[in-house]
């Protein structure tokens, strides 16, 4: 938890460096409309990737491995979800991923990653024809 409050806490100074950079050579009225058109861009690309985020959730569901197509849509979600998120790094970061070159660079740590989360996040066991997934369990007691 410290880690993830640690990264949030660089990430916050970066985005803020990187407003004091570009409000240097840009007026409040235009960065406020870069941030608008970007989140814009990013609502657009949410909807239209809203389908097949459902179908990546079937896919996990089934304990499949993750396709390299769905791992290209789950990218487009994830690029609409960093432009909309207020901020110059995300929104480059976002933009970028929108690119088709960079998504077939990245696409095979996506589908590897993806894999990987699924056999160890959903353990499998078989019983004839029927698959199911352990899950992790605990005991509550009211004092």
């Amino acid at each position: 938890m410290k880690k993830l409050l640690g990264y949030w806490c660089l990430y916050v100074i970066a985005e803020i460096a990187a407003y004091m950079v570009v409000g240097h050579y840009l007026s409040f009225g235009r960065i406020f409309l870069l941030e608008l058109i970007s989140t814009a861009i990013g609502v657009v690309v949410i909807i239209i990737q809203w389908q097949s985020l459902r179908l990546f959730i079937t896919q996990v569901q089934k304990l499949d491995g993750v396709s390299t197509k769905i791992a290209d849509k789950l990218a487009l979600f994830i690029a609409g979800i960093l432009l909309v998120v207020p901020g110059f790094i995300t929104t480059i970061i976002g933009l970028l991923l929108l690119l088709p070159f960079v998504r077939k660079l990245i696409l095979p740590m996506i589908t590897a990653k993806g894999s990987n989360v699924i056999q160890t996040k959903f353990k499998v066991t078989t019983f004839g024809q029927q698959t199911t997934r352990k899950e992790k369990t605990f005991d509550y007691e009211e004092k």
